[in-house]
């Protein structure tokens, strides 16, 4: 079933427009959802989203919602699935806001679904420009999304998140074994 017919998609703010000229000028400060700020899995790094200075109180329709799923528009086409922790945060124009309205589907499994290798590889074929590759808002509304059903979701969120959590793990695993490597090394230099 195509993704438009089961959900609502909008586009986030085009913040060039709503830029405070100076930090002094601003008249609200919002964090700001970034490329850096989100992992390959969907899962945002609150310390690195950047601060936004507006020029006037932004709408609540361009703050993250929870249950609502966000969508890079440009490589790696990451895709978010909100919780509770993540709420609030602006969303600019190179995302879009996917909000379901299917109770036969869960956000969560359409999260899973757009992160998948299949359905990037996709977003691949799609894409246009050279300096910055991305899609538009028509390939978004147009992907075939799989039915299952709730149970068979429930299965392969169960198995997604277990995947999650192991990649969180490794990826601490690295970093403590590269900082134990530095410090051997260090001392190794240091005689």
């Amino acid at each position: 079933m195509k993704l438009e017919k089961i959900a609502k998609i909008n586009t986030g703010l085009l913040t060039t427009r709503k830029k405070a000229k100076s930090k002094n000028l601003s008249k609200g400060i919002y964090k700001l959802l970034t490329v850096n700020a989100i992992d390959n899995y969907g899962n945002i790094n609150l310390d690195k989203l950047d601060d936004f200075y507006s020029n006037e109180k932004i709408s609540n329709q361009y703050l993250t919602k929870k249950g609502k799923i966000y969508i890079r528009m440009n490589e790696p086409y990451t895709s978010i699935y909100i919780d509770e922790e993540n709420e609030g945060i602006l969303f600019p124009a190179y995302f879009v806001e996917i909000e379901l309205r299917n109770i036969n589907f869960l956000p969560e499994y359409i999260d899973w679904y757009l992160n998948s290798d299949k359905n990037k590889r996709n977003y691949l074929k799609a894409q246009s420009g050279t300096l910055i590759p991305s899609i538009n808002q028509k390939i978004i509304r147009e992907i075939e999304i799989p039915e299952k059903t709730l149970e068979e979701q429930e299965k392969i969120l169960n198995v997604y998140k277990l995947f999650k959590k192991q990649m969180e793990l490794l990826d601490n695993l690295k970093i403590k074994e590269e900082q134990k490597f530095k410090a051997i090394t260090d001392k190794l230099i240091e005689g």
